[in-house]
């Protein structure tokens, strides 16, 4: 009764009471869970784009038209410009209409027809590029005017004109780069066709490509692995395609053309040509390299493809194109896996045991019953992950014994347009053959498709978080995309698909959002068909149109590698138009600069100030101010309140800085009318943070907000917004730097400016700090141009070394360690306290840690302990970097890498002091990764190596024993021993993935036995698991090195090979037979498999067999004295034959000989005379032994070259004997021997026979 409760409450704990997991992905677990430190299995992805134009679109104006009126709204701003202190509101309003209706006409020159006249150059398109020019004049003009005379405009007016200034930049730059770059772009995909006049269709098209191409480039970020192209091309009918075709035979391109029709799996240059559609395919993959080399090279592919360039110059033609960017997930980086793939498999033509076995590669020719024809080429990309590939491919399998799919292909995507081939099969048109393949998948997964059953249409699929899908609405057409990136060269307007909202809840079925986007119709929402995966139609209206303010200018790199160092490089202008127009030093009385008197005037008008807050301060009715942020921005909220706990040290105020969740959850008891809430923030739409608001202002608080982004949710939610910066410097790279600075700065004038209005500091005070707030931006450029390359030398020389890490700062600096940690985190991963100085040497320095000291702007009193702490440091083996004011030289002595910064105030020290933790922490990166190389272009090569030798038919037994494969194993070896020994992986790879990664690549070398595989790795698979087992030490060792820079590392994806397994591959009646015993083909070894392997066709018959058992062996596996011996199984002739084991149990004779030489025997019995097979295998333990004896018979009807190919190394034994007596080997010398005598005849007597037989003596 008892253990039937015990069961009871067992099973009702595991059902209902949730179990706890850390750092999980709760997709993958039940609903009763609670997951601490949950992630995303897919934070980081690929990147797909494409682009869909409209057959029905309106006329544009014509390119002089345009560029007439773009000349005119030039003018009218270049005339209405105020040249003095003049602003106006009625001015700056009327300068945003005709900014704005300037962008409007610029965008209009991107049109197809506009795009061609000014690609034929002469004076309309100088006219156009020259309004660039023009415009920047009254730019620098304008922003010359606000930084001299911000201070007398209006706060709430200077946010407009900053705004105003923001629009003008993005006109200039989208007619120098969206239009005058691009015009050089698209010349330069015309490659030879450059010498005659292109004609218009052809511009068009090759401007859709550029686009494609443009947005592959930012896409990059998101995983550079690989890209692809799919260009699917619609001749108006058949008899276009035919002329077309006959045309490339008249130019003497008909035989290439064949020749790349052939190549059927989607590898670059490939052409799927069904009338009236050809698909041409573009690719490249490659694992080692930089953001654009793919996308360079794919440019210099299109550029040199005549047939390309020729099949775009047709009239009447219409193309729509997919595109892709990967970060693998599953199968190898190769072409082959490369995006996008298709449904292309291999026809098996013969029969097993039947003769030859033929396989040919082949496009789907089955008929689809509702098109009533082939179904022909199905082409998909995807972002995500295929959870249950390896089911469904195994279920393809299944139905379709005939078929298979090419080795080299071993990526989840292929899946996708054979499901959907799979539902065509059976009759439903693509629309339902497309929502039943993607509910078939399992997995967060975002899905674009193409075929040439519907050609003029592109299928998208989105399901589960992780995976974004927008679709670009433009004037000409559509452009999906999985960024906004991806189409905002084109539009700024965009419906974006919900993957994770359930139509109805609870009901998983309803998730997920399917869209056909159609080419024919004139545009807005008419072309789309939207539906659930449930098939239930979604009504689409306007309100679902999104519009962006992001532009292609913010996230161009300008030539930078990443976007990281792009932005911090751009910091000093980030925190210098924070500043502008919000403070200044003015004359008093307005006499002449000089010896008059000064005094301090800010600009923090209602809109950021609002005037209930002003009197709440002046009034002394504040009593508490909480900063507020998550993340970096919390980090700035922590050093905003220490510059507030320094200005308003008399008030009597409460400063503190909170987590925006902590706010929240412990400091909202009561009213807050008396509390000021200052939340921090980058994009104004972090949730935390904005609750925490939401929450403090309906308790009666004072709200205002310092953010990034104009008009974001924040904005409509505090009483007063202070924007940094201009009010949308968009930062690409997940790890924030300029916004951080930007938000410390605004917090320092707000601390100025309550200080004022309080009346807690005297005006010298005020302008001094203001004084040293306008340096700020020149000591930041100057950090930036004169200590950069020390700090790379820095992070180059010491950032590999040690394996634990920390950051100390004390005062205003402990917020330049905190921020430091979080960048070191983010860009290097790397978990590591950040400390007060002083208390480091209190911590157990044991670990001999990389210490990063911030003591540049210290004061002296504490200075001098910090010295005194660093010296500690180096006395207990710590590497320290120091960070140190300029000239201070005390460090030297204790410090293994001292960087000096220029000097600043004590409050504005953790800024130049973060800017230099975060490019050491951007330089420690690059270092960390440039590790990973070497082992990307080792997995390269191993991998393609695998996959020639499988494609040649090699199983895993004889791709381990390949000289070539064992070579690079070897060198792979070797190298990661000398780089380990060097220390260069302390910083980053864990002992035991080193470890477990160099005695794999010993195995694969074949410089260990295979045997011991098992004991080493605690598991069982032999030869099966060795190359799996090599591939995932690889993907593990790659995973722990690797350093994206710019994005959070995809925390659950490896990268994976197709290798074969063993005993799916060794068939015949040995393996058989061993199999039907029991014994585990794994626990023989590969050399002794060989044998079998080699043995098997002219061993006929197996008459019995007897199963030993030997034990009592040394660690090598070695007999010794108390060795023994017994039989555990016996079948066939052997049951009624005796055995000496049955009475001696003693390891003796021949079978302590196979023992210890662990080979395979062959030959008679002793006694009896018996034929005899005899194989040793590797028992429980190491201890251990298994021998098994085969009584066999030979089959004496094969063949003579049989019989050769089974003698292994006895037949190069017997060419070497006769070598020596002077006489040339034949094959014919062992004819007469029956098979028998081959195999249990030694090799002396078969010399004399031979010698014999040909009147030649062998002495």
């Amino acid at each position: 009764m008892i253990r039937y409760m015990i069961k009871v409450a067992t099973r009702f704990a595991q059902r209902y009471v949730p179990r706890i997991y850390w750092v999980s992905c709760p997709k993958y677990l039940s609903h009763s869970a609670i997951v601490l430190f949950p992630y995303r299995p897919n934070l980081l992805c690929c990147g797909l784009v494409g682009i869909l134009e409209f057959r029905r679109k309106s006329k544009p104006l014509k390119a002089e038209q345009i560029v007439a009126k773009i000349q005119e709204l030039v003018e009218k701003l270049g005339s209405q410009s105020p040249q003095s202190d003049e602003f106006s509101p009625s001015w700056v309003h009327q300068q945003t209409e005709l900014l704005r209706e300037l962008k409007q006409m610029v965008q209009q020159s991107k049109r197809a027809e506009v795009f061609y006249d000014l690609m034929q150059g002469g004076a309309i398109c100088a006219g156009f590029l020259k309004q660039a020019q023009n415009l920047k004049s009254l730019l620098e003009r304008e922003e010359r005017l606000v930084e001299k005379e911000g201070i007398k405009i209006p706060s709430s007016l200077l946010e407009l004109m900053n705004n105003n200034l923001v629009a003008l930049k993005d006109i200039i730059w989208s007619i120098e780069n969206e239009v005058g770059a691009n015009l050089d772009k698209v010349k330069g995909l015309l490659g030879q066709s450059s010498d005659s006049s292109p004609s218009p269709q052809l511009i068009q098209e090759l401007r859709k490509i550029n686009f494609i191409l443009n947005n592959l480039d930012r896409l990059e970020i998101r995983g550079r692995d690989s890209a692809g192209i799919s260009v699917m091309i619609t001749f108006p009918d058949q008899v276009a395609l035919e002329e077309f075709l006959n045309k490339l035979k008249a130019q003497g391109l008909g035989d290439q053309f064949e020749q790349r029709t052939k190549i059927r799996d989607l590898l670059s240059g490939h052409i799927a040509c069904r009338p009236p559609t050809m698909i041409f395919i573009f690719k490249v993959a490659a694992e080692i390299g930089k953001l654009g080399d793919n996308v360079a090279f794919l440019r210099r592919t299109i550029t040199q493809d005549p047939i390309f360039h020729l099949a775009l110059q047709e009239r009447g033609i219409f193309s729509n194109i997919i595109a892709h960017t990967r970060w693998a997930s599953v199968g190898m980086i190769s072409e082959e896996n490369c995006h996008p793939v298709n449904n292309a498999s291999y026809l098996i033509e013969g029969q097993p045991g039947g003769g030859e076995i033929k396989r040919h590669e082949v496009i789907s020719d089955f008929i689809s019953p509702h098109y009533q024809r082939p179904v022909g080429s199905l082409q998909a990309v995807l972002n995500g992950d295929i959870d249950n590939y390896v089911h469904l491919r195994a279920c393809w399998e299944r139905e379709n014994p005939n078929r298979c799919l090419s080795e080299r292909i071993t990526t989840d995507t292929k899946i996708i347009p054979l499901q959907v081939e799979s539902y065509l099969r059976k009759g439903y048109d693509l629309a339902e053959s497309f929502r039943r393949a993607v509910n078939d998948f399992e997995g967060s997964h975002a899905i674009a498709l193409q075929s040439e059953l519907e050609p003029g249409r592109i299928f998208l699929a989105l399901r589960g978080s992780g995976q974004s899908i927008f679709v670009g609405i433009g004037e000409e057409g559509y452009f999906p995309a999985s960024e906004i990136y991806g189409f905002v060269e084109e539009t700024s307007r965009f419906i974006k698909m919900d993957g994770e909202r359930e139509r109805i809840a609870g009901e998983p079925k309803t998730q997920g959002q399917i869209f056909i986007l159609d080419a024919d119709t004139s545009g807005h929402l008419d072309g789309i068909v939207a539906m659930g995966y449930d098939g239930f139609p979604l009504a689409l209206s306007d309100k679902a149109i999104q519009s962006t303010e992001i532009t292609t200018r913010d996230i161009d790199r300008r030539g930078f590698f990443h976007y990281f160092l792009k932005e911090i490089s751009e910091s000093p202008q980030s925190v210098q138009k924070t500043i502008r127009g919000k403070a200044d030093l003015v004359v008093v009385g307005g006499g002449d600069s000089g010896e008059s008197p000064r005094q301090v005037v800010f600009n923090l008008g209602e809109e950021i100030i609002p005037s209930r807050i002003e009197q709440a301060l002046r009034e002394r009715l504040i009593k508490h101010i909480y900063l507020v942020g998550q993340g970096t921005a919390g980090i700035a909220a922590s050093g905003i309140a220490m510059l507030l706990r320094e200005y308003l040290s008399n008030s009597g105020i409460h400063i503190a800085e909170q987590k925006a969740s902590e706010l929240s959850g412990f400091c909202l008891d009561g009213r807050m009318d008396n509390t000021l809430v200052i939340a921090v923030t980058q994009s104004g739409t972090t949730t935390d943070t904005n609750k925490a608001v939401d929450m403090a202002k309906e308790a009666g608080a004072y709200t205002l907000a310092i953010v990034n982004r104009r008009d974001s949710d924040i904005t409509y939610k505090v009483d007063g917004v202070f924007y940094t910066s201009d009010g949308r410097d968009i930062e690409m790279s997940v790890a924030s730097t300029k916004a951080f600075y930007s938000q410390i700065v605004a917090g320092y004038l707000l601390g100025l400016r309550f200080a004022q209005i309080m009346g807690l500091r005297p005006d010298e005070y005020l302008i001094q700090e203001v004084k040293q707030l306008k340096r700020l931006p020149r000591l930041m450029s100057q950090v930036l141009q004169e200590k950069q390359d020390q700090i790379a030398a820095s992070a180059k020389k010491w950032a590999l070394s040690k394996r634990h890490w920390a950051v100390v700062g004390s005062g205003p600096n402990k917020v330049a360690a905190d921020e430091i940690r979080i960048k070191l985190s983010e860009l290097c991963y790397k978990t590591l306290p950040a400390d007060v100085v002083e208390d480091r040497k209190h911590i157990d320095l044991s670990a001999e840690p990389l210490v990063l000291v911030c003591a540049a702007g210290s004061r002296e009193v504490v200075l001098g302990d910090i010295i005194k702490d660093v010296a500690i440091f180096k006395a207990h083996k710590a590497t320290t970097i120091v960070i140190a004011n300029e000239g201070e030289k005390r460090f030297q002595g204790c410090a293994d890498s001292l960087i000096e910064i220029p000097r600043t105030s004590e409050r504005l020290s953790p800024i130049l002091n973060t800017l230099v933790g975060h490019l050491w922490g951007y330089y420690a990166a690059l270092n960390i990764d440039e590790e990973a190389n070497f082992l990307r272009t080792s997995r390269q090569m191993i991998n393609q190596k695998i996959v020639e030798l499988e494609s040649a038919g090699r199983n895993p037994l004889e791709i381990i024993f390949d000289l070539n494969f064992q070579n690079l194993a070897s060198e792979a070896a070797f190298l990661l021993h000398q780089k380990n020994s060097a220390g260069v992986f302390n910083a980053a790879m864990k002992p035991n993935t080193i470890a477990n990664l160099i005695l794999l690549l010993k195995y694969a070398a074949g410089k260990l036995p295979i045997t011991d595989l098992d004991r080493d790795f605690q598991l069982e698979g032999g030869i099966s698991c060795c190359l799996n087992l090599l591939q995932k030490a690889l993907d593990q060792a790659i995973n722990e090195l690797s350093r994206p820079i710019d994005a959070i590392k995809h925390q659950a994806k490896t990268v994976t090979v197709g290798t074969s397994r063993l005993p799916e591959l060794l068939t015949g009646h040995i393996f058989e037979t061993i199999r039907q015993i029991g014994l585990p083909i794994e626990k023989f070894s590969p050399p002794n498999l060989a044998t079998l392997r080699r043995l098997q066709p002219v061993i006929k018959t197996i008459h019995g067999y007897t199963l030993y058992e030997v034990n009592q062996l040394d660690y090598l596996g070695r007999p010794t004295e108390n060795s023994t011996i017994r039989i555990i199984g016996r079948g066939g002739i052997s049951l009624n034959l005796a055995s000496r084991v049955e009475k001696d149990s003693r390891l003796r004779g021949n079978k302590r000989s196979i023992v210890t030489n662990n080979t395979v025997f062959i030959g008679l019995g002793k006694s009896d005379q018996a034929q005899l097979l005899i194989i040793p295998a590797q028992g429980e333990s190491v201890h251990q032994k298994i021998v098994l004896l085969f009584h066999i018979g030979f089959d004496e009807d094969v063949s003579l070259e049989t019989k050769v190919a089974a003698l292994g190394s006895k037949y190069e034994d017997l060419i070497d004997a006769l070598a020596e007596l002077d006489i040339p080997w034949q094959d014919e010398f062992l004819a007469p021997f029956s098979t028998a005598e081959l195999f249990l005849k030694s090799d002396d007597a078969l010399i004399e026979a031979i010698c014999s037989r040909l009147g030649r003596s062998n002495s």
